[in-house]
């Protein structure tokens, strides 16, 4: 089954934008997304919508791997990766994946809504009753209209949304590729899952640029601002230097699993 969606295609568009979703997300979630400069493909993970009935892999970095050999054959353009929440640590993981692979290196990595990867999600939520992981959903504020109103798709979101926090609960982040693409960290203000400073802390994951941005609202402030977030992300993109953004194989550094890099003090 193929890992990615393209709801929109743009033959003329100078980037392909693969958008990773948050637990218990889907491909649709990106559906409504568009912007000229960007033909955007959402990753669609097992378990849900049209891969209802395949299971989803027990390791994160076996999600992240499964995916990287899969986009191989569209990496034939200026690429960039989004992942939302649990998927800013899948789409880290596939940019090492690809990295591995000496494949195209991506033109950035934006990360939305999750603290760097060192800082791994503590917990046990996946274990508890569905009242609690229901308890999550309503903090969040992560569920369209009318699901805690229909049992039957609520018991369904429920179960993908244990398997998922399975996944991120049980992520680690071991040595592996610093990366060589700039990294753009993005959170809503009023987020409950994030701390500024730790979401400031992606920039040692990369040897080139990192900047980063917040925008009003709480962990789902991409839907409110959907079309702010993608003017940004093509608007940095685009104002790179272009040798800094292409599709080369590079050979590149390890981060060896401390809160710095290899080469600075501490």
């Amino acid at each position: 089954m193929l890992w990615t969606r393209c709801f929109h295609r743009r033959q003329d568009a100078r980037y392909r934008l693969f958008c990773f979703p948050h637990a218990a997300g889907a491909a649709s979630f990106f559906r409504q997304w568009r912007h000229p400069a960007l033909e955007i493909w959402a990753v669609q993970y097992p378990g849900r919508e049209d891969r209802l009935a395949e299971s989803m892999p027990d390791q994160l970095t076996q999600v992240a791997a499964n995916i990287a050999r899969a986009m191989q054959a569209q990496l034939d353009r200026p690429y960039i990766l989004l992942g939302h929440s649990m998927g800013a640590c899948i789409a880290f993981e596939v940019a090492r994946a690809l990295a591995r692979q000496r494949a195209p290196s991506p033109t950035g990595l934006i990360v939305s809504a999750h603290e760097a990867p060192q800082y791994a999600r503590q917990g046990k939520l996946h274990t508890r009753p569905d009242p609690e992981l229901r308890a999550e959903l309503e903090r969040l504020n992560g569920t369209r209209n009318g699901v805690f109103d229909q049992p039957e798709l609520l018991h369904l979101v429920l179960s993908t949304m244990r398997l998922d926090y399975r996944l991120i609960e049980g992520y680690r982040l071991q040595a592996g590729p610093i990366l060589t693409c700039p990294i753009l960290a993005c959170w809503g203000d009023a987020d409950p899952e994030v701390c500024a400073s730790k979401m400031r802390e992606w920039a040692i994951h990369t040897s080139a640029r990192y900047s980063s941005r917040s925008f009003p609202g709480d962990h789902f402030y991409l839907t409110e601002h959907r079309e702010a977030l993608l003017h940004h992300i093509a608007t940095e993109c685009q104002s790179q230097p272009s040798n800094t953004y292409s599709c080369q194989t590079v050979d590149a550094p390890y981060y060896g699993g401390r809160h710095s890099r290899p080469d600075s003090p501490g």
